[in-house]
């Protein structure tokens, strides 16, 4: 990236005085002449190296594989593969690790033919559009925005929250441009919506590390994560040690775990919601762990478990249709989703559970 550190230099230092505007400018224009320094080649195949910071890697399966060699046999590459020279001749892959791995299968069937060797093979040579003279953080950029702009949302939670977290993490590096114009920058180069893009750049905002650390180990969802941004940081950490003290009363008893670790996230995500009374919610996390038990008949503990975890699950439903009554964007996408799908309809779905549920709500208020 010689002509992007070279324009870089030319920029005015003092950085931290100009505005997130002039950052994303900035960005925008140096980004902008990373083609100027790549040319088509073609190249072996087998020179090419795997990318191992390639996030998405664990995703491709041996099925998709061979799917996607298929059709590059009988339609040819149509998307050239990016590469990085290196000084030793060898070429890292910076986007189509899925394309080489298909060319390499179909590379192995020409061999597999032809085992004297004797004929001129195909998939041997590769062409590709070729950088030379990168540094490892601009490398990382352009895996990471390939990946961001082809793949988009097809990967797990986890994936795509560490590739966008990583994107923008080196945007900043690399270009000295605050955290806004880093995200403007990303919104610009990816078919995301406007609200996703803010769930994922919310969750680095927001959240902790502690909390992160949750997320990245499976302990809690991405989803669970997103609920706790609205709290403040004195106040995830309350919500950080409720959680650790869950995963120690649950001595290695992952099912056990799991029912502590969701009680106190509801609370929490329930407190989050919360304009008055967050602190008092807050204050109690732990006594989510293990509910303490009225005195009561014992015959009735049961009984009362079983209709506070219904009335549970009635609560959660009703705040996760009002998300969705309360955004004309969503109500829209369903009624295309609706239109388009003639398997069963949204709309006879929810009147046919409205109904049960009128009719279990009579059984019980006449007694029957």
């Amino acid at each position: 990236m010689g002509k992007l550190d070279k324009l870089k230099s030319q920029i005015p230092q003092g950085s931290q005085e100009l505005s997130t505007k002039n950052h994303l400018a900035k960005t925008e224009i140096a980004m902008s002449f990373q083609n100027e320094g790549t040319e088509l080649t073609r190249i072996l195949l087998r020179n090419i190296e795997f990318n191992p910071h390639n996030l998405w890697s664990c995703n491709d399966d041996d099925e998709s594989i061979q799917q996607l060699a298929d059709a590059i046999e009988r339609n040819g590459l149509l998307h050239n593969i990016v590469v990085s020279q290196r000084e030793d001749g060898t070429f890292m892959l910076l986007s189509g690790e899925r394309r080489v791995k298909a060319l390499r299968l179909l590379q192995k069937r020409e061999q597999e033919s032809d085992p004297t060797g004797q004929k001129a093979h195909k998939w041997d040579r590769v062409q590709a559009q070729t950088y030379t003279g990168l540094d490892e953080l601009s490398e990382l950029i352009i895996l990471d925005e390939a990946n961001i702009m082809v793949r988009g949302l097809s990967g797990d939670a986890k994936t795509i929250q560490a590739c966008i977290s990583r994107y923008l993490d080196n945007l900043q590096a690399k270009f000295q441009v605050d955290r806004r114009a880093a995200e403007a920058y990303f919104k610009s180069r990816t078919q995301m919506t406007d609200s996703t893009v803010q769930r994922y750049t919310q969750f680095d905002k927001s959240l902790i590390d502690d909390v992160k650390e949750f997320f990245q180990n499976g302990t809690i969802s991405h989803a669970q994560a997103l609920s706790l941004c609205p709290l403040e940081p004195s106040e995830q950490i309350l919500y950080v040690n409720a959680i650790n003290k869950a995963i120690q009363m649950s001595n290695g008893d992952k099912a056990l775990e799991h029912t502590y670790v969701t009680r106190i996230t509801d609370r929490a995500a329930q407190a989050a919601r919360m304009t008055n009374g967050r602190e008092a919610e807050l204050a109690r996390l732990e006594e989510a762990i293990i509910p303490p038990v009225h005195a009561k008949p014992a015959g009735d503990v049961a009984v009362r478990t079983q209709k506070a975890t219904l009335i549970r699950k009635y609560e959660k439903v009703t705040f996760d249709l009002s998300k969705i009554t309360s955004s004309k964007r969503r109500l829209n996408s369903l009624r295309k989703m609706d239109a388009a799908d003639g398997d069963g309809s949204i709309v006879e779905s929810l009147d046919k559970l409205a109904k049960e549920a009128a009719e279990l709500a009579d059984l019980l208020r006449n007694g029957q």
